[in-house]
């Protein structure tokens, strides 16, 4: 097994990566539904993702994700999320800290809903101002039964100053597990890179275990 490289010991790989990593893949996980959270109402989900892509038909990973996101119902139309999650890149010895707050809007009850994220990235070599971007998000869930819900997450993923764009469809499924209070949602997305020379498809998977507050 080769031994993995480390990034400050070249300052043209470190570059190299930083730019892959910041324009090309990032954190793309939606792990929601449709559904908000009532008035007063906390859950909190720790997640897993990761984030591949292909080029020229091959299929390589680019990095994993682990951490968790928190959400508030202020109005029962109405929530809050920050989520904060570690990137790593398995191929170097370097990792990311991303920091996400989440304004989201019921459209139609427990159907559609509407979100506008405002995430960054932080830790070394990065610009903290440059790697600001927004992620408006729409959330269209379809209740199978009381235990089993599958939403549809299309966002795009738009970078400040560089518009370094990606469109992104998410797919997740919301598993109940014994009451309402625990759930599983695995995920599946694809994307693609807008103001790109060239083509390749984006792809992430997902796994978030929530539990629900109740007073």
């Amino acid at each position: 097994m080769g031994k993995r490289r480390t990034i400050g010991k070249s300052l043209p790989v470190a570059c190299a990566i930083i730019s892959l990593f910041l324009n090309n893949c990032f954190e793309l996980s939606s792990l929601q539904s449709a559904k908000l959270l009532a008035k007063n109402k906390l859950n909190i989900m720790p997640e897993y993702s990761s984030v591949m892509y292909t080029h020229t038909g091959k299929l390589k990973q680019i990095s994993n994700s682990f951490g968790f996101q928190c959400g508030y119902g202020l109005m029962n139309s109405f929530n809050i999320f920050i989520k904060y999650a570690r990137l790593e890149i398995p191929e170097y010895t370097v990792g990311y800290n991303y920091l996400c707050v989440e304004p989201k809007f019921r459209l139609i009850k427990n159907s559609i809903a509407f979100s506008m994220p405002l995430c960054c990235y932080f830790g070394e070599n990065i610009d903290f101002i440059e790697s600001g971007n927004v992620q408006p998000t729409f959330y269209y869930t379809c209740s199978i039964n009381n235990w089993i819900d599958i939403t549809i997450a299309p966002k795009a993923v738009i970078f400040f100053p560089s518009f370094n764009n990606i469109l992104v469809v998410n797919i997740n499924t919301g598993i109940h597990l014994f009451s309402d209070k625990l759930q599983l949602m695995p995920e599946i997305g694809y994307g693609f890179k807008l103001n790109s020379k060239d083509q390749f498809l984006i792809g992430n998977i997902g796994i978030g275990f929530t539990y629900y507050f109740t007073k």
